[in-house]
């Protein structure tokens, strides 16, 4: 079953002062609600009127008006207000908390209502709008002179079976005026409106219904009539048929013609066959046609003067009956009309109250949105607390991480200058992953010369593997290494390496026997040869250490340009102090064991490597590292 609907929103109210307050929306919303609600006028199903609402209520009030309607069913969607053009011409309907600047977000876009009407199974949609399109209006006013907004374009969509009506389709004024129309202070456009509905003056036809064409028709005549400046504008799209708007109160009825063959009866000479045209005269007085009723009420009044007063009395007692008939008629019909009335007082209060349920909800949310946001501001606050004393902390482990490396660390001298050596955590895990990467190759090269001999290529292999993970270290420090460097790094090492062997042999053989002999000779030492040979041991590994150290820092400056020549021989000395501690090490341990255990070997391998990876990864890192603060 069909129904009849309508959706009211008016606004007068605005937020934002550059859109001025209206004289007229609400008296517009409440007047046309009252009239479509009345039984006998617009008998509506439903009325819902929104005033002076946000544009969330108002969006969500009209997609549910248009959703999950009847094909049949009678859609009428009212507006009052200021309607809005933005830089790109789209045109806006402007509610209580809509920005001039943030249409978008804040108004009621065209697009939004024609893509709900184009969504809705109805195919019976009327759009009447009672404003201009501009935005900053004197008070009183809806708008400001200018050209078309383009409601044609604005409102068509891709549905059928639609009507809009404008109280003006241009930005010239939707004129008000200053004096009040009726009971309430109307617009021109909507008064004409809501007059045409009370009077039923747009039934031209007289056959009791307002359908849409005859209501716009009036309302345009009427309006231009009184304010020439002010045009109404009417567009259909796919519309067929008439739409019935309301129902016409003061109907006016035409007489009808009678049959010919009941006016004959009625002229009969012979009184019982007049008596038998008073029965049907009365029975067509009690139709359902008004005309015709009308025409044979007439009759009987005639025929009540009849000279027989057999039928005069039949014809006068016919009236008597149809009046009481009709002032029974006319009891119910008000009761009838009061009932409703009631009813829809009752749906009006439930509707209230409803809003006013809906609007404690979403005070209570709002509350509680509030509170959440407070909660997380707290929490937020407290991680950040919680955050800053985590770094605070971490901040002093790093610095008694850097006194104790000053304290491990000797400050070397160049000439007036000192240089201090200051390691970060992040450093210090560079520096451990450095030594496993050089302890490997220690590892791999130790077993190679132990097992198979051939230590000088053995020595080249381990110092490759040393020095390709140097390379990887420092590209870990965000130096913009390449490939290439890193391979340079590892060749370094593994030709100092394959040389260093021949050079550590030769120093260790003959510097540290010649050592050992005169300590013997001085002292009288049995361990005089195992301690000349470590003397000899760290001569040879400070030369080696110095050549590898020199080549690691020269590939360093090619890479970051900020290293001088001082950091250069400080990372050489580091260096060589480191490779003079490791090869001494070995040397002095491996001739007191005898060089008898391949376990204790590698073990004095890994120890070794792991001192001279201390001392210099963290003099180069160190040096690295005041290189770039000093840019």
């Amino acid at each position: 079953m069909s129904g009849k609907l309508a959706l009211i929103i008016g606004n007068s109210e605005y937020e934002d002062r550059n859109l001025a307050q209206l004289v007229t929306p609400d008296a517009d919303v409440n007047a046309l609600a009252e009239i479509l609600r009345d039984p006998e006028i617009g008998g509506f199903d439903e009325v819902v009127a929104l005033v002076n609402q946000p544009a969330t209520a108002n969006r969500r009030a009209i997609a549910a008006f248009f959703a999950g309607r009847g094909r049949d069913d009678l859609l009428l969607l009212y507006f009052s207000g200021h309607g809005v053009r933005d830089d790109r011409g789209q045109l806006f309907l402007a509610v209580k908390d809509t920005e001039y600047n943030l249409l978008r977000g804040t108004a009621i876009p065209a697009a939004y209502i024609t893509d709900e009407m184009d969504n809705s199974r109805s195919r019976r949609q009327v759009l009447i709008l009672d404003c201009c399109h501009s935005g900053a209006f004197s008070r009183g006013m809806k708008g400001t002179p200018g050209a078309s907004v383009g409601t044609a374009a604005a409102f068509e969509g891709t549905g059928s079976g639609r009507v809009v009506l404008t109280a003006t389709d241009s930005t010239q004024y939707a004129w008000e005026g200053d004096r009040v129309i009726g009971q309430a202070e109307n617009s021109v456009f909507t008064h004409y409106l809501i007059q045409g509905l009370r009077t039923g003056a747009p039934d031209i036809d007289a056959d009791g219904q307002i359908t849409l064409d005859e209501l716009y028709n009036y309302v345009y005549e009427q309006v231009v009539k009184e304010t020439p400046m002010q045009t109404p504008g009417k567009w259909s799209y796919g519309q067929q048929g008439e739409m019935v708007i309301a129902q016409n109160p003061r109907p006016v009825v035409k007489p009808v013609e009678l049959p010919p063959d009941l006016r004959q009866t009625m002229e009969d000479p012979r009184p019982w066959v007049r008596e038998g045209a008073v029965r049907e005269l009365d029975r067509l007085a009690r139709g359902n046609y008004p005309g015709l009723a009308l025409t044979a009420q007439e009759a009987l009044k005639r025929m009540g003067e009849d000279d027989s007063r057999r039928v005069a009395t039949a014809a006068m007692q016919a009236l008597a009956a149809h009046e009481e008939m009709q002032g029974a008629n006319e009891e119910l019909k008000a009761a009838v009309v009061a009932r409703v009335k009631a009813e829809q007082l009752v749906l009006r209060d439930a509707e209230k109250e409803r809003l006013k349920r809906e609007k404690a909800e979403a005070k209570r949310k709002a509350k509680e949105e509030d509170e959440r946001l407070k909660r997380q501001r707290a929490e937020q606050e407290q991680l950040l607390r919680q955050k800053a004393d985590a770094e605070l902390v971490e901040q002093q482990r790093l610095d008694q991480g850097e006194a104790r490396a000053e304290q491990l660390l000797p400050k070397i001298a160049t000439k007036r200058e000192f240089v201090t050596i200051n390691i970060p955590g992040a450093t210090w895990k560079l520096i451990f992953m450095m030594i496993a990467g050089r302890a490997i190759g220690g590892v791999i090269g130790g077993y190679i010369g132990w097992y198979y001999g051939g230590w000088a290529i053995a020595l080249a292999i381990s110092g490759a593997i040393e020095g390709f993970t140097i390379g990887l270290v420092l590209r870990q420090k965000e130096l913009s290494i390449q490939r290439k460097q890193i391979l340079l790094i590892a060749a370094a090492w593994s030709i100092v390496w394959f040389i260093g062997w021949f050079i550590d042999d030769a120093i260790v053989h003959a510097t540290g026997e010649a050592t050992a002999n005169a300590l013997y000779v001085t002292t009288g030492w049995d361990l005089a040869y195992i301690l000349g040979i470590g003397i000899g041991g760290i001569i040879s590994g400070a030369i080696g250490g110095a050549i590898v150290g020199l080549s690691t820092g020269l590939v360093m400056r090619q890479i970051e340009s900020s290293i001088q020549l001082k950091q250069i021989r400080m990372i050489t000395i580091g260096w060589a102090i480191g490779v003079a501690i490791e090869t001494g090490f070995v040397w002095f341990i491996g001739e007191a064991t005898k060089w008898s255990d391949a376990g204790l070997y590698f073990m004095l391998i890994v120890i070794a490597i792991a001192m001279s990876g201390i001392i210099g990864g963290a003099v180069m890192f160190s040096q690295l590292d005041q290189a770039r603060q000093s840019k």
